[in-house]
């Protein structure tokens, strides 16, 4: 630290101001807004806070401060903290970004911060020349990045948009379309699909001689279910083609067991809603295991197998993923399991159509729900997609893959840059209460100006005038 910067707690520099309960002053149509840890929830007639407040949670979002530049009325979950004459507001901001309140939450449950805990955190007070100086800096700096980051996260917009349109592209036949002209003798689509009936049938037949319990049931339903009339899009699609559904084209669609299943410590993965995303299997976020009777009491409809496809009915509706090779697991609720014949129905051809913007539109007009949308069993079941033959369909892929594999690896470079702004964020920060982001050139500046006063001073005036 410099010499003419002073060590101090937070307690010698600001005034920190509990929040309180809202109800005797909250008014929709109030002046001044109310700001919880996490933002704005609502309008006051009365405010608590002055302009140039940090807000600082007090219970659940411990570690997001929010700088407030008007009066404002913070609810008993939420600190505010102002600084004294001898602080810079900005600078007091930046610090609380830098600072890891994380470290002083104490509590086994909900995150939570004392105030006496807070009042003693250490805080390295420059002159207040130097500390609006130093904010100018970080400002021009954090404009810089966040102009950076603002163009990466645009192209990150626009990888999206450039891999629907393949997507979309693909499943309308155009992809292929120079490649099927120069084919001769392609399967139809619904020679495909007699092929995909009889592969089902010996499925079922062999299901029931093993003693599967549930194969009758499974026989039944899909019998009355591939008898049904769906309703497939008007979009024309190549001659060769044709419209079908997830129960015609698939070997069979089974629904998960509808119950919360006993969690356990370790074992085997149960895949709920939210470990699939974006055709990816997530084996390592608020991922959850089962014993081995509980995997196979839940997966007596039918064992999960890699390559098996896991779609979402809820919460979110519409996701889909591969289960990967070697990968044990059990179904959660709300998920189901689509396999489809390798050599008829490829996994991927499938999974890509779901993944396609163009099939999420459809199936939304089917879900159901007033609050969190869904779609039963049947509704999955009947969801079209085109289909093709089956050279068409690797050939596809193949065309997808070319794409995208091009696209990951510019979302990989866009990505490893948006962690380094935040490092460099981090970087300029640290360097700023480490005295070390200033130049000499800049520092010396700062002492020249008339209002310049080291740090001991400012701390001496302010116990003088708190004695008063």
């Amino acid at each position: 630290m410099r010499e003419d910067w002073e060590e101090c707690t937070l307690a010698e520099v600001i005034d920190i101001i509990s929040g309180k309960n809202q109800k005797k002053v909250v008014n929709s149509n109030g002046k001044f807004p109310i700001y919880g840890s996490g933002g704005i929830i609502g309008r006051a007639d009365e405010y608590l806070c002055e302009p140039g407040t940090t807000i600082i949670g007090r219970k659940g979002t411990i570690n997001s401060p929010i700088y407030v530049k008007e009066k404002f009325w913070n609810v008993d979950t939420a600190f505010g903290f102002h600084p004294l004459e001898i602080l810079n507001n900005r600078l007091l901001y930046f610090f609380c970004i830098l600072f890891n309140f994380k470290s002083l939450d104490k509590s086994t449950t909900i995150p939570s911060l004392a105030k006496r805990d807070l009042l003693q955190i250490t805080f390295n007070l420059p002159p207040l020349v130097e500390q609006k100086a130093i904010v100018k800096k970080i400002e021009e700096l954090f404009s810089s990045l966040d102009s950076g980051i603002s163009d990466l996260k645009k192209a990150q917009d626009q990888l999206v948009i450039y891999k629907q349109a393949v997507l979309k592209k693909a499943f309308e036949g155009e992809l292929t379309k120079e490649w099927r002209e120069k084919q001769s003798n392609l399967p139809s689509a619904d020679h495909l699909l007699e092929q995909i009936k009889e592969e089902r049938q010996k499925w079922i037949e062999n299901q029931i001689a093993e003693g599967n319990n549930e194969a009758k049931r499974i026989k039944t339903k899909l019998t009355k279910r591939t008898k049904l009339n769906s309703s497939f899009p008007e979009e024309k699609l190549p001659k060769s083609w044709k419209w079908t559904n997830f129960i015609s084209a698939c070997v069979f669609v089974i629904d998960c067991h509808n119950k919360t299943a006993p969690y356990e410590q370790d074992g085997i993965y149960l895949i709920r809603t939210s470990n699939v995303r974006n055709g990816k299997l997530d084996l390592i976020n608020k991922i959850k295991y089962v014993s081995e009777a509980t995997y196979k009491f839940w997966s007596k409809r039918v064992f999960p197998e890699s390559g098996d496809i896991i779609f979402t009915r809820e919460a979110p509706m519409g996701e889909a993923t591969i289960i990967p090779n070697d990968t044990k697991i059990c179904l959660g609720q709300r998920t189901m399991i689509l396999r489809t014949s390798q050599k008829l129905l490829g996994n991927k051809y499938l999974l890509y159509n779901i993944l396609s913007e163009v099939f999420q539109q459809r199936f939304k007009k089917d879900a159901i729900g007033t609050g969190v949308k869904h779609l039963r069993v049947g509704d999955v079941e009947s969801l079209s997609f085109p289909l093709c033959s089956s050279q068409e369909q690797h050939q596809i892929i193949r065309e997808i893959e070319s794409r995208l594999s091009v696209c990951d690896k510019i979302e990989e470079n866009i990505n490893e840059s948006l962690i380094k702004a935040q490092a460099l964020r981090q970087s300029i920060l640290k360097k700023a209460f480490e005295g070390t982001l200033l130049s000499k050139e800049e520092i010396a500046k700062c002492k020249q100006h008339k209002d310049y006063e080291p740090a001991d001073i400012l701390l001496e005036r302010i116990k003088s005038e708190k004695k008063k």
